[in-house]
């Protein structure tokens, strides 16, 4: 489908920004820990060449099952008209399935569905429920180019179930992206270059090769946004996920800082009853505001 007979209009690069980081306030919920305590870790040796990394890594993605936890928190610490705010969220239900299937809910107060993700095979969508934000996000897979550089745009950083795995420490690897492997005190640094353009940094500590940081970056090669994993265990034979999580979103002005700071628990396997749980997209029927997400840019609806 192209652009053009769309029935609603393309927003604004700065319009965007704005829409996306408000929706990130509620939406990042997933993405977060308790404060950070520094740990030293042991240095071990890297791998020899970019293409064992790849694929140890690829071997770790490829260990991933349906998983639920149905417990967690959040804060997060944001700034709005020069002032710092904090909003808690209470996350009810977090259930993934490899490899788009994903479903989250969170609460904030007596709202039991403030924020819900959903994502299958086909589509992806948020919505935000609060009066005040009342806003839903939806998209087509196929409508998605992964060879734009701009497939990092805050768009499809907020609600891409790549980014999701990513946060959990299960960086999805594209074997056919344009990598390259440098070593710097104990960690292996994966980059991702498109176009020349840097757009992903992948840190990946190397006695245990486990992802401790991620760092994204814009089609200018900006940077937009650092992920950093820690804590991680065991949830499932060969499977050990984060249970703490942080991200800061990386902005030239205070109104736009945003950190996220988020904790996990009693995150299992998915139940077989569990497993068949249908995610469908519901009509926003009942939003104020409607967007659609084509190549990772917004188009009013």
């Amino acid at each position: 489908m192209k652009n053009e007979k769309l029935k609603f209009r393309k927003l604004p690069n700065k319009v965007a920004f704005n829409l996306f980081y408000t929706c990130f306030l509620l939406f990042t919920f997933f993405m977060g820990c308790t404060p950070a305590v520094i740990k030293l870790l042991p240095i071990c040796p890297g791998k020899a060449n970019v293409n064992e990394a790849l694929a140890t890594l690829q071997s770790q993605s490829q260990n991933m099952i349906p998983l639920i936890t149905k417990k967690g928190e959040c804060v997060i610490d944001y700034y709005k008209d020069n002032e710092p705010h904090t909003q808690h969220l209470n996350i009810r239900i977090f259930f993934i399935k490899p490899q788009s299937q994903i479903y989250m809910q969170a609460a904030a107060g007596v709202m039991e569905k403030a924020v819900v993700l959903g994502s299958n095979d086909e589509e992806f969508w948020l919505e935000l429920n609060p009066k005040e934000i009342s806003t839903y996000f939806w998209g087509k897979w196929s409508e998605q180019n992964p060879d734009n550089p701009e497939q990092y745009s805050i768009a499809q950083l907020i609600i891409n179930p790549a980014t999701i795995l990513e946060a959990l420490g299960i960086a999805e690897i594209d074997t056919n992206a344009n990598w390259s492997l440098t070593n710097k005190n104990g960690y292996d640094i994966l980059t991702k270059t498109v176009q020349n353009v840097t757009l992903k940094k992948v840190h990946v500590h190397c006695c245990d090769y486990k992802v401790r940081k991620i760092e994204y970056f814009d089609n200018s090669g900006s940077p937009v946004a650092i992920i950093e994993m820690d804590d991680y265990l065991e949830v499932a034979e060969n499977l050990l996920l984060p249970h703490k999580i942080k991200v800061n979103m990386i902005t030239e002005h205070i109104e736009d800082t945003l950190n996220l700071e988020m904790t996990l628990k009693q995150i299992r396997k998915a139940t077989e009853k569990e497993e068949n749980f249908v995610i469908t997209r519901p009509e926003p029927l009942r939003y104020e505001n409607v967007y659609r997400i084509i190549d990772g840019q917004l188009y009013e609806q």
